[in-house]
C-alpha cells in the first residue's frame, strides 16, 4: 500500500526500489538496514549499562554464547556458519546484521577461557574439521546437554582421553553437569542419531576414547 500511495508499480524489483538515485534507482530507505541500525544502537546504548534493559541484554548475550559454544566475541564469528545454532531471535539478528555488513563490535560480556595449554573450543573445532550444519546442530544438542564447552571439559586430566560419560552420554553418571556455576540454556535429551553425531564429531579430535 505504501509504494501504491507513491505512485510506485509494487512489481518494481527491489534492486531499482532502494538503489539510490545517483544510479538511477528510486532510493527508498531500507527497512531492514533501518532496523538493523537501530537495533545496533539500542545494543549499544543499553547494552553495558545497569538497568534492567542493559541486564536482559547480558543475560540473552551470555545464553546466545553458550548456546552456540563460541568463545570471546560472538559478533566477530560469521552467522552465516553457526547462526542456524541459535533461538535466540532478538540478539541472533542483530549478529546476522553486523555479520552481514562486516561490522566490528567488542563486547564486554566474558566467556569461560581456555584451561590448558592446546584446548580448543568444541564448536569451532567440528566446524575446522568441515561437519556440515545439519551434523552439527545434532552435535550441538549433545554438547548443550552435557554442559560442556572446551575439549578440556570432556578429557581427563593429562588431555589424552575423553572421559566415559562425556563420550556415551549418560546423565547418571556425568560429573561436570552445572560446571562453574554456568547458567546453561535449557536442552532436552538428544536422540540417538544426536548421539551418533556427537560421537562422530568426537573421533575427530584423534583422542583415546571408550
Amino acid at each position: 500500500w505504501g509504494m501504491t500511495a507513491m505512485k510506485i508499480l509494487f512489481q518494481t524489483s527491489r534492486a531499482i526500489s532502494f538503489a539510490p538515485p545517483s544510479v538511477l534507482g528510486i532510493g527508498l530507505p531500507s527497512l531492514y538496514s533501518t532496523m538493523g541500525i537501530h537495533r545496533i544502537a539500542h545494543l549499544l546504548n543499553h547494552g553495558n549499562t545497569p538497568t534492567m534493559t542493559g541486564r536482559l541484554i547480558q543475560i540473552n548475550y551470555q545464553q546466545l554464547s553458550l548456546e552456540v559454544g563460541l568463545p570471546d566475541d560472538l559478533f566477530n564469528w560469521n552467522y552465516k556458519q553457526f547462526g542456524h545454532l541459535t533461538t535466540h531471535p532478538w540478539i541472533a539478528s542483530c549478529w546476522k546484521f553486523v555479520s552481514e555488513n562486516k561490522i566490528k563490535m567488542r563486547s564486554n560480556v566474558s566467556t569461560p577461557p581456555l584451561r590448558r595449554t592446546h584446548d580448543k573450543y568444541l564448536i569451532p573445532w567440528f566446524a575446522q574439521k568441515g561437519i556440515n550444519k545439519a551434523e552439527m546442530g545434532r552435535i550441538n544438542r549433545c554438547r548443550l546437554f552435557l554442559q560442556v564447552l572446551r575439549i578440556s571439559d570432556i578429557t581427563n586430566i593429562e588431555g589424552t582421553r575423553i572421559r566415559p560419560e562425556y563420550f556415551s552420554g549418560d546423565p547418571t553418571t556425568t560429573s561436570n553437569l552445572g560446571q562453574q556455576k554456568i547458567n546453561w540454556p535449557q536442552q532436552a535429551r538428544p536422540s540417538p542419531d544426536d548421539w551418533r553425531s556427537w560421537k562422530r564429531g568426537l573421533t575427530t579430535l584423534r583422542l583415546h576414547h571408550p
